[in-house]
C-alpha cells in the first residue's frame, strides 16, 4: 500500500506534467477498486446521472455511499473532474450506509429528491474522469470515461450504476435511484426497496401493432397445475440472452430468453416485449408452459413472436402487465453471426460464442485480437 506522502509525490509529479490519467490508471490498479473479491471505499461513487434525465440533459446528478459502519464528515473533502468542471467542495456528514445526493444547478434536478448539496458544472458526455478526494487530498474512488462513461445510455436515459463488485452498469430503469439503493443490487439481492418501475415512455408505446400467438390454447392443461403462480412483481422477470444475428436464416434461429430472476414461481401471461413499432405479447401456450419456477427459463422464438431483432442495432422493451410498467430496456449494436448477447451474473452483458437457449448462459466471451 502507498503511503499518503507518496500519494502526494506521484500527484506532484503527473498532474504538472499531464499525465493525471495514467496516475489514475496505475492508482486504481494498485488500489484494486473495481475488481471483484477486493475490498471497496468506506465513501464511493454509487451513481452518475451523467446524461441528465427526459426532461432535460442539464439534469445531472451524482450519488455517493457511504458503506463504512460510522457516519462520515465530508468536510474539506472534493469531488472534481479532471477537465476543471465540475469542481465539488463538499460538506455535511453522511450516515453509516446512506447516500449523498448532488443535484446540479438547483435542488428541482431531481424533484422528487430533496438534494444534499447543489453543484455548477456540467459532465462531459466522453473524455471525462471524476475522482473523489478526502481532506488529506488522498484520491478515495474515482470513474474514468475514455471514449464513453462504463455504464449509463443517453437514448434511455439509463443512469450508471455501481453493483455490488465495484463494476459499472446501467440501471435497470430510467433515470435510476436517486438516494436510494441501485437497481442493479436490489434485483440481485431479491430486495426491490426504492427502484420503483416507471411509466414506459412514448418512444416505446406507441401504439405498436402487436403480433398474435398463432399457438394460443383457450385452456392449456398448464394452468392448473400452477394457479398457485402470480403474474410476478416488476423485478422478477428479465430479459436474459438474444441472438440477432444466429448463422443460417435469421427466421428460424432469431430468439429473446426470459429469467424468472425472483423467489416464487410467476405467470408470465401478459408480459410484452416491443422491438421497434411491433409488440408480442406473451398469451397461454400449447407448447410450453407460462409458469416459471426461481430460474426458469422460457425461449420466445421469432416463428412464434414474429418480432423480428436488426442485425445492425436493436433496441427491446419489456414490459409487466402492471400498469404497462417499463420493466427493462436493452440495447446492442453490430452483433456477429453466430454470436449470443447474454446477461452475466451481475447483471451486466457481454457477446458469447456460445448461444444456449432455454439453458443457463455459457457467458463465455467473444475472443477478440490482441
Amino acid at each position: 500500500m502507498i503511503s499518503k506522502g507518496g500519494i502526494k509525490a506521484l500527484l506532484s509529479f503527473y498532474v504538472p506534467t499531464g499525465l493525471f490519467f495514467i496516475f489514475l490508471a496505475s492508482w486504481l490498479m494498485l488500489r484494486g477498486l473495481g475488481a471483484q473479491g477486493q475490498d471497496m471505499p468506506a465513501i464511493l461513487i454509487n451513481e452518475v446521472a451523467w446524461m441528465g434525465t427526459a426532461s432535460s440533459s442539464n439534469a445531472e446528478w451524482i450519488e455517493l455511499k457511504n458503506g463504512a459502519d460510522t457516519e462520515i464528515d465530508l468536510s474539506g473533502w472534493t469531488l472534481k473532474a479532471a477537465d476543471g468542471t465540475p469542481d465539488i467542495a463538499l460538506s455535511g456528514k453522511i450516515a453509516s450506509s446512506s447516500f449523498y445526493l448532488l443535484e446540479r444547478t438547483n435542488d428541482q434536478t431531481v424533484s422528487t429528491v430533496v438534494a444534499d448539496q447543489v453543484y455548477p458544472g456540467a459532465l462531459s458526455n466522453s473524455n471525462e474522469t471524476l475522482s473523489l478526494f478526502d481532506k488529506s487530498g488522498v484520491l478515495i474512488d474515482s470513474v474514468i470515461a475514455t471514449s464513453s462513461w462504463p455504464g449509463g445510455n443517453n437514448t434511455t436515459k439509463q443512469t450508471m450504476e455501481r453493483a455490488d463488485d465495484g463494476s459499472w452498469l446501467s440501471s435497470l430503469i430510467p433515470e435510476g435511484t436517486p438516494r436510494a439503493t441501485n437497481s442493479v443490487s436490489a434485483l440481485l439481492s431479491g430486495n426491490a426497496t426504492g427502484t420503483t418501475p416507471v411509466e414506459a415512455s412514448s418512444t416505446a408505446t406507441t401504439t405498436p401493432e402487436t403480433v398474435e400467438n398463432s399457438n394460443a390454447s383457450t385452456s392449456p392443461s398448464t394452468v392448473s397445475s400452477a394457479s398457485s403462480a402470480s403474474n410476478g412483481s416488476s423485478l422478477d422477470l428479465v430479459i436474459n440472452e438474444i441472438l440477432p444475428n444466429p448463422k443460417g436464416n435469421d427466421a428460424l434461429g432469431e430468439y429473446i430468453e426470459l429469467l424468472n430472476v425472483g423467489f416464487t414461481a410467476i405467470d408470465i401471461t401478459g408480459w410484452r416485449v416491443v422491438v421497434g413499432e411491433k409488440q408480442y405479447i406473451i398469451a397461454p401456450n400449447s407448447t410450453r408452459s407460462n409458469f416459471l419456477n426461481p430460474g426458469g427459463l422460457t425461449v420466445l422464438w421469432r416463428s412464434e413472436t414474429k418480432l423480428v431483432l436488426p442485425n445492425d442495432r436493436g433496441q427491446l422493451f419489456l414490459f409487466s402487465p402492471e400498469s404497462g410498467t417499463q420493466r427493462q430496456s436493452l440495447s446492442y449494436e453490430q452483433p456477429a453471426e453466430g454470436r449470443s448477447y447474454d446477461r452475466n451474473d451481475v447483471g451486466g452483458w457481454i457477446w458469447s460464442e456460445t448461444p444456449t437457449p432455454g439453458e443457463i448462459n455459457a457467458v463465455v466471451a467473444v475472443n477478440l485480437p490482441p
